[in-house]
Parts: C-alpha cells; sequence; structure tokens
C-alpha cells in the first residue's frame, strides 16, 4: 500500500508537511509504519478491529472505509489508477493488515525491543520536553477537541477514558471522535527509521532549519543543545530496536518458524539455514506455497 500512498499522498501528508497533522509516510515507529497507524487512527479504514460487539451491515471494510473516497478524485483531485484503487480495495477487505506475510511474525522478544527503545528515548527525551514544552503540552486541557499532552503512551488511558467511556488498553486499535493518539501517540512522533524526520523534532524546529515551525518555533537551528538530545535520543532507540531487521525495513528476514514450514512444504531447500540470508521475496515464497496447494491443473482453485 505504500508505494501508492507515496505516489499520491506525501505532498501534502510527509513528514515537513503533515497537513491536517496527518503523516502518511513509510517510514517505522516503535509498533507500525507511520502511515498505517495513521490511517487506523484517523478512522480512515474501518478494519473491524477491537469492535467490542456486532457492527450493523456495511459499517466495516471497504464500504465504510472513507480512504477509498479520498482517491477517487474529490479529495484536492487525488485520483489513483484502477488497479492502485483495487488494490487498496483488496487491503481493506482482507482486514487491513499490516504484515502481508507470516514471515513478519515475531514474539514477545521484540514486544520487549520496542519497550526498551521507547525508554531509551523517553529517558533523554522527557527532559527536553519538561523543560521546553510542558508550558502547552502539559495536562488534558483541549485543544481544538482533542487533548495536548505529550504523553508518549499508545493507550493514552487517562485522556482517553472519558472520550471512550471506560478504560482503554494498549494493544486497542478502536478509536474515538477527537482521538488524541492520531496526534500525540509514540507510534506517530517517533521516527525509528530516520531519527532526523521524527515529528516531535519537526514540530518545534524553526522552518528556516527545516521544521515545520508548528510550535513556537522552540528550536531556532538544528545546533540547538535541546533539539540535539532529543535526536541522539531516538538514534540510540533506533539501534535498540534494530538488532533484528525490522519487516518493513531494507535487509528484513523472515522468522525461522516460517522458513522452517516453507522447507516442510518443499518451498525452500531443507539446507535453507535457519538464520536466512537476506533479502528474501516473502511474497513471492507465499505466492509459491499457496500454489501448492492448488489442483494438478496448475491452476487456482
Amino acid at each position: 500500500m505504500q508505494p501508492i500512498l507515496d505516489r499520491h499522498c506525501l505532498p501534502c501528508h510527509g513528514y515537513r508537511e503533515r497537513r491536517g497533522g496527518v503523516l502518511l509516510g513509510g517510514d517505522l515507529g516503535p509498533e507500525w509504519s507511520h502511515a498505517y497507524f495513521t490511517l487506523l487512527a484517523t478512522e480512515q479504514v474501518a478494519d473491524g478491529h477491537n469492535g467490542l460487539g456486532n457492527k450493523p451491515p456495511r459499517s466495516l471494510g471497504s464500504s465504510a472505509s472513507p480512504l477509498l473516497q479520498k482517491v477517487d478524485g474529490s479529495h484536492h483531485k487525488v485520483a489513483v489508477t484502477p488497479a492502485e484503487w483495487r488494490t487498496l480495495w483488496l487491503w481493506i477487505e482482507s482486514g487491513a493488515p499490516f504484515a502481508g506475510s507470516y514471515a513478519a511474525l515475531r514474539n514477545e522478544e521484540q514486544q520487549q525491543r520496542a519497550g526498551a527503545a521507547m525508554g531509551e528515548i523517553m529517558r533523554g527525551a522527557f527532559p527536553v520536553i519538561n523543560r521546553r514544552c510542558a508550558s502547552c503540552h502539559h495536562s488534558t486541557e483541549l485543544a481544538d477537541g482533542r487533548p495536548k499532552r505529550l504523553p508518549y503512551d499508545p493507550a493514552m488511558r487517562e485522556e482517553r477514558r472519558p472520550i471512550a467511556g471506560r478504560p482503554t488498553a494498549e494493544h486497542e486499535r478502536i478509536v474515538f471522535p477527537n482521538d488524541p493518539i492520531a496526534l500525540y501517540s509514540r507510534n506517530v512522533l517517533v521516527n525509528l527509521s530516520r531519527p532526523e524526520l521524527s515529528p516531535l523534532l519537526l514540530a518545534p524546529l524553526a522552518p528556516e532549519a527545516g521544521g515545520r515551525g508548528a510550535c513556537g518555533p522552540v528550536f531556532a537551528s538544528t545546533n540547538a543543545p535541546g533539539y540535539q538530545a532529543i535526536l541522539a535520543a531516538v538514534g540510540r532507540g533506533k539501534a535498540i530496536i534494530e538488532t533484528e531487521p525490522r519487516y518493513g525495513a531494507e535487509d528484513f528476514r523472515p522468522n525461522r518458524q516460517y522458513l522452517r514450514e516453507l522447507q516442510r512444504f518443499a518451498v525452500l531447500p531443507v539446507e535453507t539455514p535457519a538464520e536466512a540470508p537476506a533479502p528474501l521475496d516473502v511474497f513471492a515464497l507465499d505466492q509459491a506455497y499457496w500454489r501448492k496447494l492448488w489442483p494438478s491443473s496448475g491452476t487456482p482453485p
């Protein structure tokens, strides 16, 4: 999906523009790509995760996803090709997954690395945030209908409780009207692919220095000590989380279980090492696996 967003959406919703607070870049945050998290957090895709009960007809899937309406030419003349539209449609109808292959599945160790990375970033960034940003981002006071505190908490439990009418959990992807996670979650503020493009750094940086100047600006240049402290902290977090190559990164490697099963079904040679050399085209491997389940005529059922 990302190449489609890159072609049609990034001019307005990239890292240095981010119009409407919408970020559709493909760089990685601690859990997902920025575009993936933003599309769900702004309710552009109705995937039904954590819906907490039955839904009426046509309230899930492509018919209820505003994203498809925004690429038909009516949204600032953005019009995708028929093939691109069908690709987006199929993605939404298949549940709008982030990782389109079992090769990307990991385990608790990956979650622990994400937590450790954010812990390192918080230790380095919070002193600067408390000193330079807390005068505006310190409470649950509403700004344009949304809480404006910088929490680094994907659940934002206290802020979201009155909006949701119940406690919320970190794993939930359900969002609510005026949900603060679309702007202030760690999943959009921190860029662990290119730390210098972290919205946390671009928003307070003066436009003449390459930033957005949305806050203040707080930092007149990239040489400001506070800017450098946050940049260094995000860089240390990036090093922690990239101990093992991540899905979406150029040097990504499939998990061992995936390789084992493809060996079992003779899609990969048995001598393929458990630590697979990168790169492997996991989508081509997936297709080869599914073809083995086709009838002997060689055509899909």
